[in-house]
């Protein structure tokens, strides 16, 4: 009887195994990490098939503990699951963080600028946040593309918010912008008329010079320079040199009142 149940439990064992490179297969072409998941999708594929994974490791467990029961050796040690739980565990440090923060990003993006005047200081903190929580996922999360991205994408809009606060200082007028312009490679900067009141309905003036209204939004400020750490300095020096601008024609113009 003893050797009827111990043959029972290696065919159950064989019959798992095909099960796992099943589910594997099933793993690497559907799972989170697939090829053309968008951040949120990705995450909802890691939940689907995280339910299935579960069930696999409990099935783990009997089979296991049989074989123990049995006296068989050696012990069965399924790879596909091993993968699998590293690669779980490294998704999902990552990857609700990735899903949260690049919605952040996005949102940002898409803020206009008479708006984002007022919600800056606020948006840093929140991005500032985010960042050190990517900072401290573990070295092995750290070194995957889709972190090294996310990195980057944190760098760009911690960099943009910081040029959108110093430009939106009151001391700031269009020839600066114009100056910024050229140190960042933007694609677009607010309209003359009034570069701190530029989300009219009717759209600021696009400066690419195709013609077409253009609503100037955070998103704009995000320029293939963004991150260079001699452009911020260029920027930072423009801003300086604004504020001093400005001192002295606020002197200027006291001097002219007083001696009204």
């Amino acid at each position: 009887i003893q050797e009827r149940f111990r043959k029972d439990v290696l065919r159950r064992g064989r019959r798992f195994k095909i099960k796992l490179i099943e589910f594997r297969t099933q793993w690497e072409r559907e799972g989170p990490n697939a090829d053309g998941l968008t951040p949120q999708e990705a995450v909802r594929q890691m939940s689907a098939l995280e339910e299935r994974f579960h069930r696999l490791c409990n099935e783990e467990a009997v089979i296991v503990a049989d074989e123990q029961l049995f006296g068989i050796h050696p012990i069965s040690v399924f790879k596909e699951l091993t993968e699998t739980r590293q690669e779980l565990r490294f998704f999902k440090e990552l990857f609700p963080l990735r899903c949260r923060v690049l919605e952040m990003i996005a949102m940002i993006q898409n803020i206009s600028w008479v708006e984002a005047k007022h919600r800056l200081p606020d948006l840093d903190r929140s991005m500032t946040k985010e960042y050190k929580l990517l900072q401290n996922v573990s070295q092995p999360v750290m070194v995957m593309p889709e972190a090294q991205d996310l990195m980057k994408d944190v760098k760009d809009a911690r960099a943009c918010l910081n040029v959108a606060q110093q430009m939106g200082s009151a001391f700031i007028r269009w020839r600066h912008w114009i100056k910024a312009q050229e140190i960042l490679s933007l694609e677009a900067i607010p309209p003359q008329d009034d570069v701190l009141e530029v989300a009219h309905e009717s759209g600021p003036i696009d400066n690419v010079g195709t013609g077409r209204p253009r609503r100037f939004r955070l998103g704009h400020l995000f320029g293939p320079h963004i991150t260079e750490q001699e452009a911020a300095g260029s920027v930072a020096a423009l801003c300086d040199a604004a504020m001093k601008e400005y001192q002295l024609e606020q002197a200027l113009e006291q001097v002219a009142t007083d001696w009204a």
